[in-house]
C-alpha cells in the first residue's frame, strides 16, 4: 500500500490492486510494456507445474489473469490515458500485450489519431527537461579554499595524490569525507596488500634463524593467521592464498641471499619533518615499509608493491616521489634510530605478485643523474608544491595529472562531476 501523497486531494498514485475498488474520472494506466504490466511469470526452479498444482498453488498464469483483470477495470473510467517508455536503460521496449490488442481493434486510422492526442503531454514532459539557456558543459573544478582550511601535514602517499589529483585532497582534508566502504562489500587489492605487508613484517620482526624451508613454514603459519577473516569469503581465498604460499617460498629465498649484504633492517617505521615557509608550517609524514641498513654503510630504502610498481622515468621525473621522499625525509633526521649520515646506495621496490616470478627486484636509481641529487631534488620540489598550494589563488584542480586519463573510478571522481567535464572536454576538442 502507498501513502497518500502531499499535494492536491483529488490525485492519487494507486496501484492495481489498490485501485480495484475505485472509480476515477481521468485514470493514467502506465507502465504499458511487457515485464511490467503484466509482469513476467517465471518458472520456480524448486517446484514444476504439477508439484505446485499438487500441492494446491496459483499456477503463474494467476497473476496474468487478475493483471489483465485490473487493466480492463482501469480502462472503464471516463477518460482515460495509456501511456508506456519507449526506451528503458537505452534498450527499446516492447509494448504490453492488451496495448497491442487495443490497437490492432481501433485500427490505423483511429490509433494514429490517439496518438496525436498523447503527443500533446509527451511534449509538455519533455519541455521539463529543457534548459532555458544554451547547454555548455560543466568546467572542470578547482575549488579555492582559505590558507587556514589548507592541510598543514601530509604523508608521503597523499603527496602523490596532491600532484595527480589536487581534488582529492581538497575533498579529503578540507571537506573531511572520507570514503566509506560498501556495506557487504568484498575484500579488495588494497586488503591484499595490507595483509602481505603485514605478514612479511612480522616474519622480518620475529624470525631470528636462517632463511630455510623452517623460515617459509614460519611465515606461512603467519599467513594463515592474517588470512583466517577471509575464510568468509571462500572464492577470494581461494585465489589469494596459492598466491601468497609462492611469495613465502619466494621472499625467504630473496632474503637469503640478500641477508649476508645487510646489517640491519628497519620496519614499518614511521616519521616526520618539518618544514617552515613563509607564513606556514608544514609536516612530511611517511612510513617506509623497509629501509636497510646494508654491510658497506649505505641505506637501502625498500618498498613493497603487490600491484604495478612506478617506471623509472615516473620516479625521475618525481610523478611517483614516495621513495625519493623517504630518503629525503632520512637526510633530515625524519625516522628515528636510522642514521641520517648514511649514504642512500639503493631505491628498490620489491613487486609481490606470487606469479611465476613471486618476487621481483625492480631498482630505480636514477641512470643520468647521481642518487643524492634526486633525494636533494624531491625535497626542493616538494618546498615547491607546497609553497604553491599556499597561495589562496591556487586551486585544487580535479585530475591534474592521472596515470590513466579515461578511469574514473576514484574516490571522489563523482565529486568532481568528472564524467560531465571530462567528455565536454572531449567534444570541445
Amino acid at each position: 500500500m502507498r501513502r497518500r501523497l502531499p499535494g492536491d486531494q483529488r490525485v492519487q498514485i494507486l496501484g492495481p490492486m489498490e485501485a480495484r475498488l475505485q472509480t476515477f474520472d481521468f485514470a493514467i494506466l502506465g507502465g504499458l510494456n511487457e515485464g511490467i504490466w503484466p509482469q513476467r511469470t517465471r518458472n520456480d526452479p524448486w517446484l514444476n507445474r504439477p508439484m505446485k498444482r499438487d500441492m494446491g498453488l496459483e499456477p503463474p498464469e494467476r497473476r496474468l489473469g487478475a493483471a489483465a483483470h485490473d487493466f480492463a477495470q482501469g480502462m472503464g473510467a471516463r477518460r482515460v490515458l495509456l501511456s508506456r517508455a519507449a526506451r528503458s536503460d537505452g534498450a527499446p521496449t516492447v509494448a504490453s500485450r492488451w496495448l497491442q490488442r487495443l490497437t490492432t481493434l481501433a485500427g490505423p486510422d483511429l490509433t494514429k489519431q490517439l496518438e496525436a492526442q498523447g503527443a500533446i503531454y509527451s511534449a509538455l514532459a519533455a519541455q521539463l527537461d529543457r534548459p532555458e539557456g544554451a547547454v555548455r558543459p560543466a568546467s572542470r573544478p578547482q575549488p579555492r579554499p582559505l590558507l587556514a582550511a589548507r592541510p598543514k601535514s601530509l604523508s608521503i602517499t597523499e603527496i602523490e595524490r596532491l600532484i595527480r589529483d589536487p581534488y582529492a585532497i581538497f575533498a579529503r582534508h578540507v571537506l573531511e569525507l572520507q570514503p566509506v566502504d560498501p556495506i557487504g562489500g568484498e575484500p579488495g587489492a588494497a586488503d591484499k596488500g595490507n595483509l602481505i605487508h603485514d605478514a612479511l613484517a612480522d616474519f622480518l620482526l620475529t624470525w631470528t634463524g636462517p632463511f630455510d624451508d623452517k623460515a617459509v613454514k614460519a611465515l606461512t603459519e603467519i599467513g594463515e593467521e592474517l588470512f583466517e577473516p577471509l575464510d568468509a569469503f571462500p572464492a577470494i581465498r581461494a585465489l589469494w592464498w596459492p598466491r601468497f604460499q609462492k611469495i613465502a617460498a619466494g621472499f625467504v629465498a630473496y632474503e637469503a641471499r640478500r641477508s649476508q649484504h645487510v646489517s640491519q633492517r628497519f620496519l614499518e617505521i614511521g616519521g616526520g619533518v618539518e618544514m617552515k615557509l613563509p607564513g606556514f608550517d608544514f609536516r612530511l609524514r611517511g612510513r617506509a615499509d623497509r629501509i636497510d641498513l646494508l654491510s658497506g654503510g649505505g641505506l637501502s630504502v625498500v618498498d613493497y608493491k603487490t600491484g604495478q610498481v612506478p617506471s623509472q622515468k615516473q620516479v625521475d621525473a618525481l610523478l611517483s616521489p614516495q621513495l625519493p621522499l623517504e630518503a629525503a625525509m632520512i637526510r633530515r633526521f625524519g625516522f628515528k634510530d636510522v642514521p641520517a649520515d648514511a649514504p642512500i646506495s639503493e631505491l628498490l621496490y620489491l613487486q609481490l605478485k606470487g606469479g611465476s616470478e613471486p618476487v621481483i627486484e625492480a631498482p630505480r636509481n636514477p641512470k643520468e643523474t647521481p642518487l643524492e641529487d634526486l633525494v636533494e631534488d624531491a625535497w626542493k620540489r616538494l618546498e615547491q608544491l607546497i609553497a604553491h598550494y599556499v597561495r589562496e589563488d591556487t586551486g585544487y584542480l580535479s585530475r591534474a595529472r592521472v596515470m590513466r586519463e579515461r578511469q574514473m573510478g576514484g574516490d571522489y571522481d563523482h565529486l568532481a562531476r568528472t564524467q560531465e567535464w571530462a567528455l565536454g572536454s572531449e567534444e570541445a576538442s
